[in-house]
């Protein structure tokens, strides 16, 4: 068994061998859309593509494993696994038809293409929740984000509370306030990156951590009617997302001072 999961995480195996298995289904493309040009010039694109990448990537890292220097990274690594799994599933297609079974060892092939499918999408998945973890520690990434969507929602203050001054005036200085606040801490972590001298902390930093998680779960409530003006923006989705992740990025930092 240690054998075998050994196996299984030699990632650069598995990519030459998903790659290997698509730029030979590639020959199959012509005659599966030989009477739509246009689709097979596209998935022979597209197969060729994804296919070389996967090869190109696993020689490389099979190259640079037990050495010293680090050999270069294919961009967007964890798409070219993304790709590779769905096409190698899509390429499954191909032994559902009897004639499609010409070759005598087609069980053997159709097999490695499940597995070899399966293991690069576990890997997508897995260097996707990686991303994920390495995305929510970067701090001063989510305070800046939090910070810049108050500010955009304090524009809708004036509009919310139009029959309520106080309240309106009240809320907009807390808004600005606290999403400035988060605004300059961000910033200034982020200008330590660079080696530099130690930028000045945002006094009682939890505090306005819990004021960014709590302000922004308030302006939730401006996407449910009766509300919902924000809706007639194209993005909103979008926008209700970050704010929900941001939000909880600063609740979660604001508890654990992380």
């Amino acid at each position: 068994m240690d054998s075998v999961i050994r196996i299984l995480k030699t990632k650069w195996l598995w990519n030459i061998i998903s790659g290997f298995y698509l730029v030979a289904y590639a020959f199959w493309v012509p005659n599966v859309f030989s009477t739509n040009l246009p689709a097979m010039i596209l998935v022979l694109a597209v197969t060729l593509i994804v296919g070389f990448a996967l090869l190109a990537d696993g020689f490389l890292e099979a190259e640079g494993s037990g050495k010293a220097s680090d050999t270069p990274d294919l961009p967007l690594k964890k798409l070219w696994r993304f790709a590779g799994a769905i096409s190698m599933f899509g390429y499954l297609l191909v032994y559902i038809p009897p004639e499609g079974r010409i070759v005598a060892h087609w069980w053997l092939d159709m097999a490695t293409t499940v597995f070899a499918g399966i293991m690069m999408l576990v890997y997508g998945v897995s260097d996707f929740l990686d991303i994920v973890k390495k995305a929510f520690q970067i701090r001063w990434l989510w305070s800046i984000l939090a910070g810049f969507y108050l500010l955009v929602y304090a524009f809708w203050i004036p509009s919310l509370f139009s029959t309520n001054l106080p309240v309106m005036i009240t809320a907009l200085a807390i808004t600005i306030i606290v999403g400035l606040g988060l605004l300059i801490d961000g910033f200034f972590r982020a200008c330590e990156l660079d080696k530099g001298p130690a930028m000045p902390g945002l006094p009682f930093k939890r505090l306005w951590r819990f004021g960014g998680a709590a302000l922004l779960a308030g302006f939730l409530l401006i996407y449910i009617p009766p509300y919902g003006q924000i809706m007639a923006v194209a993005h909103w989705p979008f926008d209700l997302a970050i704010t929900i992740v941001s939000g909880l990025a600063m609740l979660i930092y604001g508890i654990f001072d992380y």
